[in-house]
Order: C-alpha cells, then sequence, then structure tokens
C-alpha cells in the first residue's frame, strides 16, 4: 500500500510539472491579443503569472513546514505497526495455548 501511494505522489508530480510547466507558458501571454505570441491565446500577463507563481510556492512552503518531523524515526517506529503486530500475535498464541489446557 505505501510503495503504491509513493508511485501515485511520484506521478502527480510529474504531471504537476508538465500543467504547470505549459500552463505558465499560456498564463504568461500578454493580456492584449495583438501583443501575445502567435498561436497563443491572450494571457494574464508575466507579472500577474509570477505573482501566481509566488503565491503557490509560499503555499506548499508553509504545508512543508506544518508537517510534523519524525525526529529521525522510521515510518515502522512512528506507527508502532510492529509492536501492535507482535502484541496481536502474542495475544493468539496465548489464547490459543489456554485452549489446549
Amino acid at each position: 500500500m505505501r510503495s503504491t501511494c509513493h508511485g501515485i505522489s511520484a506521478a502527480s508530480g510529474k504531471a504537476g510539472a508538465i500543467v504547470g510547466a505549459f500552463g505558465f507558458l499560456y498564463a504568461a501571454q500578454n493580456k492584449n491579443k495583438k501583443l501575445a505570441d502567435p498561436g497563443y491565446p491572450a494571457g494574464v500577463g508575466m507579472k500577474n503569472s509570477l505573482i501566481v507563481l509566488v503565491v503557490i510556492n509560499l503555499l506548499g512552503a508553509l504545508i512543508g513546514l506544518l508537517a510534523p518531523e519524525p525526529k529521525g524515526k522510521s515510518l515502522e517506529e512512528i506507527s508502532a505497526e510492529n509492536q501492535t503486530h507482535v502484541g496481536q500475535q502474542l495475544h493468539d498464541m496465548e489464547a490459543g495455548h489456554r485452549e489446549l489446557l
């Protein structure tokens, strides 16, 4: 499950980079259709495109800074999935042992 989510995350990042590159190309075109590059529709202008880019980058940085720090612990230690699994196995073994008595 974890590796599937990593794959989806990587694919989403690549798709976002493509959308960002082409989206910026279209958005950065001049507001006046006559001054825009041939073959492109009018955009919001370079200044407004850069403002949007800065806002999105700042939001990404803020979200990254608000993520909890794992303090060098592995994902297994944080989730305690190994401890829960071992504890459940011990509980099941004890229950099976009691049935034999």
